[in-house]
Parts: structure tokens; sequence; C-alpha cells
């Protein structure tokens, strides 16, 4: 029977390691993400921040279920409505 070496180790590690095989792990100062981020377009910008705020935010993802269960009911008014003219 043939092994490939990626066999062997593959059966000797844990999910979470299986997961992180492939994976470069740096360590990035939070003044280059800060440029970085400045650096992007705004479309491109706002919907980092977006995915960034929804990977972190267990309340975010709930309001934004919430938001789409509200519309699909119906349950939404209008700006005037709201706000008036």
């Amino acid at each position: 029977m043939n092994f490939r070496v990626t066999d062997v180790c593959f059966n000797k590690v844990t999910h979470e390691e299986k997961i992180m095989i492939g994976t470069l792990k740096i360590q990035v100062k939070p003044e280059e993400i800060i440029e970085a981020v400045k650096g992007m377009e705004k479309r491109k910008r706002e919907a980092f921040l977006e995915d960034l705020l929804a990977a972190t935010s267990p309340e975010y993802l709930k309001s934004i279920r919430e938001a789409r269960a509200d519309y699909k009911a119906k349950r939404i008014k209008t700006h005037e409505e709201v706000f008036g003219k």
C-alpha cells in the first residue's frame, strides 16, 4: 500500500489543525491594517467593514435577520411615514 506524506499527517492531526494546514500566520500591527483599509476604494472598504462587523458581532447578524424578516412580513414603513415630507 502506498501512502503520501500528507495522508499520514492528516491522520494524526486534530480537526482544528487540519483547518490550519496551508495557512500562513503573520503578525500585523493595527496601524498597518488601518492604513490598508484607508487605501481601499470606498465601496470595497465599506464591504470589508460590513463583513468584519458581521464576523465579529452576533448581535449585528441577528439585527440583519430580524430586519429581513420584518421586510418579508411587510412590517416596514417608508421614510415619509416615519419622518414626514
